[in-house]
């Protein structure tokens, strides 16, 4: 870990929560579907994928007219309520303020409009220098190419950069990009469902990755 100078964030329970508001946007698309909603907690589990993974999920059907007005519904449903609903952990501003020895940048399913967003309205969009959001790639996680995108942005590479997620698709993606993985702990992935990957280390919440990286450069 001496040579780490990049760390980069997914950003659904790893900055912030955005359930209420994913919960929101596909109970109304599944509704003017004319399709009975989901169970929020099985929702909740769908947090980071791609929106036709998500609804093939529940359908089992990922193409076609149907899937297409569920985007479109899901979206302009998220412009109206997703900033709202959507939460920072409370530990975020202190931990960036922390870090600001390394080059940051965040590499997410969600929209990189809707990122920059919620980070204004918190006043931490500065801390990044790259926002890599779905619509920014033409493969989603865990294919490697946001990640790949990002650490050109940053003009640094894999052997320099940590990404830090919450799910097995982060740590998935990570593991195709070549780059250390750490895993958060604040979503709904528990430990156990990492064993498969290798995992750098393993935190509760942000406010323990300045020490981990402190402690890791230094062996």
């Amino acid at each position: 870990m001496k040579n780490i100078n990049c760390i980069l964030f997914d950003f659904d329970y790893t900055l912030g929560d955005s359930s209420e508001g994913i919960i929101d946007c596909i109970s109304y698309a599944f509704h003017n579907l004319g399709m009975p909603a989901p169970d929020p907690n099985e929702i909740k589990k769908t947090i980071g994928k791609s929106l036709p993974e998500t609804f093939e999920t529940f359908t089992g059907h990922r193409c076609g007219k149907t899937i297409k007005e569920f985007r479109k519904l899901f979206r302009a449903r998220a412009d109206e309520v997703m900033t709202d609903k959507t939460y920072l952990y409370s530990t975020v501003p202190t931990v960036l303020e922390e870090l600001g020895d390394y080059r940051l940048g965040i590499v997410s399913t969600k929209f990189s409009y809707r990122i920059r967003e919620i980070l204004r309205r918190e006043k931490i969009e500065q801390f990044f220098e790259a926002i890599i959001g779905g619509e920014n790639v033409s493969q989603n996680k865990p294919d490697p190419e946001g990640l790949r995108l990002a650490l050109m942005k940053l003009n640094t590479s894999p052997e320099d950069s940590v990404y830090v997620g919450d799910s097995q698709v982060d740590a998935e993606t990570a593991k195709r990009a070549g780059i250390k993985f750490v895993a958060v702990l604040s979503g709904v992935t528990e430990r156990h469902q990492f064993e498969s990957y290798d995992v750098l280390n393993f935190i509760h919440d942000l406010s323990e990755l300045p020490e981990l990286l402190a402690n890791t450069a230094s062996t």
